[in-house]
């Protein structure tokens, strides 16, 4: 299935995704997990929690079609597990989106990457960039 969407069209999709993920007083987080991801998405998360990594407010920025995260935002590891996948929340908890996670670089690219997926308990994650496009 194809779909062409006009750049206003993405703009306002964007618009009402920051909407959802910065609505709340607290901030949005990407909770970065060890195991598989969730058979069906947004279900409980079948992992480990690795890291809690809140974002910062607003989230980004809507550059063309795209929301271009603020960063770096970085949060300490409470396991020592590989992580597998990250979920984004938005300040209430409620769940926006899952992603994969990968090594950066890596063929087939993953949604989120890091430079090492493994780590101890302590140590800390930071994203240094981020976009969501359609």
């Amino acid at each position: 299935m194809r779909a062409d969407w006009s750049p206003n069209a993405l703009q306002a999709m964007l618009s009402g995704l920051q909407l959802l993920i910065d609505g709340d007083v607290q901030p949005a987080r990407v909770l970065c997990y060890a195991g598989a991801l969730p058979n069906n998405p947004g279900d409980a998360a079948p992992g480990a929690l690795q890291v809690s990594i809140a974002l910062a407010k607003p989230s980004g920025t809507i550059l063309g079609t795209a929301l271009d995260m603020t960063v770096p935002a970085e949060g300490q590891r409470v396991d020592g597990q590989v992580i597998t996948w990250a979920r984004l929340i938005n300040g209430a908890g409620f769940w926006v989106a899952d992603f994969d996670v990968g090594l950066a670089g890596g063929i087939p690219p993953a949604s989120i990457e890091l430079d090492r997926l493994d780590g101890y308990t302590g140590a800390f994650v930071r994203l240094t960039g981020g976009l969501i496009a359609f």
